[in-house]
Formats: C-alpha cells, sequence, structure tokens
C-alpha cells in the first residue's frame, strides 16, 4: 500500500445508471469532477449530471476505447448482482472487468478503481461472490496495471430498491429473517461509499483491497438492525424467520424461470445460499488509516433519510 499525492480530474465512470453508481456519479460531479459515463441507455444515466456519455458496454472494445481515452481515473461499477443465468456473472463481473482493465493498460493506464463486494471474500458462497472474487483476481494478475478495490457490504440509501421493500414492510410491523437469527452483517450508506471514491481518487496512488462500511464494531445481528429501525419508525417490528421451505421453494422457481425464459428473478438458490451464510462483517478499517475518510451515516440517520423520502 503505498501514499503519495496524485489526484485525478477527467474520470471514466461505469455503472452510473445504477444505484451505487449513480450515487457515486453525484457525489464527484459535486466535488468537481469531470465526468465521461459508459452506459447502454443514456436516457438512465442521472438527470443534471451534465456529464459525456459513451454508448455502449463493457463487451464493446470501442466504446471502452473512447471511454478511457485521456481519462485520469477509471471507476469501475458496472457489474450483476442478479442474472438469468449463474453464467452471467462470470461474464459481466469477471470478463467485463477483464477487458476494461485490458484496455485501460493499453489507453494510457490510468489509476483503476473497482467496486467489488465482501462477498468476493467468501467466493465459494455463490457464483455472484465468485465472479466478484474473479474480477480481482484479474486485476491482481496485471502487474502493468495501477489498482484498488472497494468491497462494500449490504449498500443501502433512497433508492436502494430491496432495502426500501423491506423497511415498508417494518412499518407495517414485520421483518422476515432469510436465515439464522444469529448471522450477523455490516452495511454502508451509499454516500458513504460515494465519499471513499472522492477519498481515493484524491490520492490515486493508494493501492489495496479495502472493506468500506459504517464501522459499526461486529456489525449488526437481525435483532439488532430491527431495534433500529423500530425506533426510525416509532412502532414495535415483530421478527420472524421466514420459512425456509418456502424460500427454498420460491428459489427454485427463479431459477427455472431464469434458465427458461430469461427472466431476472429476485430469488434463486445460489442468492439464498449468499442471504443465509453468517458472517458478512467488515472487520478491516485500512482504508480508514491511510486516507482522512470516515464514514459519517450511521444506520439509524439512514433508515430515516429512507423513511423522510415517503
Amino acid at each position: 500500500m503505498t501514499n503519495g499525492s496524485q489526484a485525478a480530474s477527467l474520470v471514466a465512470l461505469t455503472g452510473a445508471t445504477g444505484f451505487v453508481g449513480g450515487v457515486i456519479a453525484r457525489h464527484l460531479k459535486t466535488q468537481g469532477y469531470q465526468l465521461r459515463l459508459l452506459a447502454r441507455s443514456p436516457d438512465r444515466v442521472p438527470p443534471g449530471l451534465h456529464a459525456e456519455v459513451v454508448c455502449g458496454s463493457l463487451a464493446d472494445p470501442l466504446a471502452l476505447d473512447s471511454l478511457l481515452s485521456g481519462a485520469d481515473a477509471v471507476v469501475h461499477c458496472a457489474g450483476l448482482t442478479r442474472a438469468a443465468r449463474l453464467s452471467q456473472f462470470a461474464e459481466v463481473n469477471a470478463a467485463g472487468t477483464q477487458r476494461l482493465a485490458e484496455r485501460s493498460t493499453a489507453t494510457g493506464n490510468p489509476p483503476f478503481l473497482l467496486i467489488s463486494s465482501l462477498a468476493a471474500r467468501e467466493p465459494q458462497v455463490s457464483a455472484y461472490a465468485h465472479s466478484k472474487r474473479q474480477a480481482e483476481e484479474v486485476l491482481a494478475a496485471m502487474p502493468e496495471l495501477r489498482w484498488a478495490a472497494f468491497r462494500p457490504p449490504a449498500v443501502y440509501g433512497p433508492g436502494a430498491a430491496e432495502v426500501v421493500t423491506m423497511l415498508r414492510w417494518m412499518d407495517r410491523g414485520l421483518a422476515f429473517c432469510p436465515g439464522s437469527p444469529q448471522a450477523r452483517f455490516s452495511v454502508v450508506h451509499a454516500d458513504d461509499i460515494a465519499a471513499a471514491v472522492g477519498a481515493w481518487l484524491a490520492d490515486t496512488s493508494i493501492s489495496g483491497i479495502f472493506d468500506i462500511d459504517d464501522q459499526q464494531e461486529g456489525g449488526y445481528s437481525w435483532v439488532e438492525f430491527v431495534a433500529v429501525a423500530q425506533a426510525v419508525l416509532g412502532r414495535s417490528v415483530s421478527l420472524r424467520s421466514a420459512p425456509s421451505g418456502l424460500l427454498d421453494a420460491v428459489a427454485w422457481i427463479g431459477q427455472q424461470l431464469g434458465n427458461g425464459l430469461g427472466v431476472v428473478p429476485a430469488l434463486t438458490p445460489d442468492k439464498l445460499q449468499q442471504l443465509r451464510h453468517l458472517d458478512w462483517v467488515c472487520r478491516d478499517r485500512s482504508f480508514s488509516d491511510c486516507t482522512a475518510w470516515r464514514p459519517t451515516i450511521t444506520l439509524q440517520q439512514g433508515l430515516a433519510e429512507i423513511k423522510s423520502g415517503w
């Protein structure tokens, strides 16, 4: 891990049409960065960014070259979190990262930041987790590339559909635990990830793989998470274990729909295995040690922000 004073001004960003990427894009724009975005659908780019948009995908080398030309840094946030078929995770998350990194080294070789996932720590848990680890390994196998990776856990904030849905159920008095009540997990607000990206761009000589979370020691249990939600909602919430057999059946049906019809299901056996994992707690604090970045949004503040937008 190294430190210096190299800063970027023109940032090539992928994934700006997604939840986390959109938050990063808006944050960087307010910080005065010039943005060049890769997007399949330019009409989905967050309004008001006034950024240059390159139409294309991670599979399009000409689009990648246009994205990267003259860039001072690359922030790679694009990727699949859900897929119709498990093979699509590797194609987009791993192979897509490799194509982008290869074109990056051939086009000025700017510093490269991968928005990975805490799931990469446990690649055996799911095809998604394996693809995120593969993406990191792709970068590690390129000695000429100057790179870093962030591993956020569950990301939330206004616009995070799954968390918003969960909080609405809690506002009705119910919370469903998909696995063991003893499971523990970390969370991070999307704004804090965006601020961490800004901290890295201020010194792109920083390298390494970093956990990025709200730095709640030991993370949260489901009981603790629901207790925070109760304080925000001002009502009692009953925490229940979701019926295991029912989840298995829904997940199986979802996978069949994906395999047969190309539907992108919300739940598959692969995703369910990830949800049932007992330890998604961040413990690494090294990014805070080498930068001025600190998370600023507590879980209570973040959930209150979501509720205020209803």
